[in-house]
């Protein structure tokens, strides 16, 4: 189903019935695959579409999945950064994102609070609320490795 929702968004975008069953997929998908595979369709095919940046913030602030939440996080920040309210749910994810690393070794591009982390950085690295989001993570992240990286971007923030 995950390889049937990228082909459908790909090859026939253009069908009106497409983005309904995207959509269906997103919203109802018990596999999680399939629902990161349709967020993604979403916010690469259907950007201009209005009800498509509040699909994609849905799955940010409710889908249980990690994946899911990181595809949608990442959909934002590529397509939607220009929007006043991706800036906002970039920081709530960045500090409020439920994952749990599975291992130690895992890595840091799983994490939605990472990819939040990242984008806001590379984005908005001029706003003071990067900066607090930042130095608040740098104590309170319980990912080891990422609590290192945010060290790393507060250091190269100090110094640029």
């Amino acid at each position: 189903r995950r390889a049937a929702v990228q082909g459908l968004s790909q090859q026939y975008r253009d069908r009106p019935e497409t983005f309904d069953l995207i959509v269906e997929r997103v919203k109802t998908d018990d596999d999680s695959n399939v629902r990161r595979a349709a967020v993604q369709g979403l916010s690469q095919q259907y950007r201009d579409r209005p009800e498509t940046f509040d699909l994609i913030v849905e799955r940010v602030k409710t889908d249980d999945d990690s994946n899911v939440r990181r595809a949608a996080v990442q959909g934002l920040s590529q397509q939607y950064r220009d929007r006043p309210e991706t800036f906002k749910l970039l920081l709530s994810c960045a500090a409020k994102d439920p994952y749990e690393q599975p291992r130690e070794d895992f890595p840091l591009d799983f994490n939605p609070r990472y990819v939040a982390l990242s984008a806001l950085v590379r984005h908005f690295s001029e706003a003071p609320e990067t900066r607090s989001v930042l130095e608040d993570r740098a104590t309170n992240e319980p990912d080891e490795n990422l609590r290192q990286w945010i060290q790393e971007q507060l250091q190269k923030l100090a110094q640029s």
